[in-house]
């Protein structure tokens, strides 16, 4: 997986780390039944991809915000007993599978539940299972695309063995009152059409699926082919044609994060939480555009800037 936080690329505060990974586990493991792009688990792992700008010297405001954010939640109580219900002889993991996914294309959460539950023993807790569930809940990208690529960079920030069964149970109470469609056709756009989508698109919510399925399309899980699968199809309905660019705002201050990093999306955040409007979604939306100013063309900063001044002075977001 190419898509690392840059705490993961040097040593950082163990205590940090150890805080971070606690809150991701956290935001994985809570009752949930709103939209999935602003799931706790896209708040938190936007808020650690973000003080990984400052990952020295951490900002109290993010920190105090993500503790108290997870405070006020209700975490889950039973994902274990899930487990502990299902009869352990003759599991067997070739079955086990396509059932799984026949019973995800249902909508029967019941049997998604149980047969979610062989696949994990079957494969001794391999954490093949959230890729499974990842490339059904991408056959609603609209939906889903977002949330997917937090909850498995969540994941992968502290990927240890016990955690997998709570980002399986997080997916699967997302997915549980959707009806996916059935697999899409693949076909021939790809990354190089998200920029263009990016740089069209209005509204705020949207680029944190344009963000995700980009960052997704360039990583290197196992089953890949079924994200690009999946996500070229969802960019077929995307408007990818280009009537020139639009007019921009001053990029210095993108110019200068891009060169040399420092805690200019930090001090957005903390503008953002400070507001007390509409924090989870705004955050989400934050850091995804931290992410456009660091993969656009340096032409194309002026729209990204543009962008996030338009984020920074509206409240509402949607």
């Amino acid at each position: 997986m190419t898509e690392l936080s840059s705490f993961n690329n040097s040593k950082p505060a163990g205590s940090l780390e150890k805080n971070l990974a606690t809150l991701l586990l956290q935001s994985a493991s809570t009752i949930y039944n709103d939209t999935p792009i602003v799931h706790p688990v896209v708040c938190m792992n936007a808020i650690k991809n973000i003080l990984g700008d400052v990952r020295d010297s951490p900002s109290e405001i993010l920190l105090s915000y993500a503790s108290n954010y997870i405070t006020g939640l209700i975490p889950r109580e039973k994902d274990q007993k899930v487990l502990e219900d299902i009869p352990k002889d003759g599991i067997g993991l070739s079955i086990f599978i396509s059932d799984l996914e026949d019973a995800c294309q249902q909508g029967d959460a019941l049997q998604v539940q149980e047969e979610a539950a062989r696949v994990y023993l079957a494969a001794d807790g391999s954490p093949a299972i959230l890729e499974i569930l990842a490339v059904l809940a991408l056959q609603n990208v609209e939906s889903n695309g977002g949330f997917i690529f937090h909850c498995l960079r969540a994941f992968a920030f502290k990927p240890e063995k016990e955690r997998i069964w709570s980002f399986v149970q997080c997916i699967l109470q997302t997915m549980k009152n959707q009806t996916l469609p059935k697999p899409n056709e693949s076909t021939n756009n790809g990354s190089n059409d998200l920029g263009p989508i990016f740089l069209k698109c209005e509204q705020p919510i949207d680029w944190i699926t344009i963000a995700a399925v980009w960052r997704l399309w360039e990583s290197e899980y196992m089953r890949l082919p079924g994200f690009k699968r999946e996500i070229s199809h969802w960019i077929t309905n995307q408007n990818i044609t280009q009537n020139g660019n639009p007019d921009g705002s001053n990029p210095d201050n993108m110019i200068k994060f891009r060169k040399e990093g420092g805690n200019y999306f930090v001090k957005l955040a903390e503008n953002i939480i400070q507001s007390k409007n509409q924090v989870v979604e705004r955050l989400a939306v934050l850091e995804a555009l931290r992410f456009f100013v660091k993969k656009m063309p340096i032409d194309c900063l002026p729209i990204v800037a543009k962008k996030i001044n338009f984020l920074m002075d509206n409240n509402e977001s949607r």
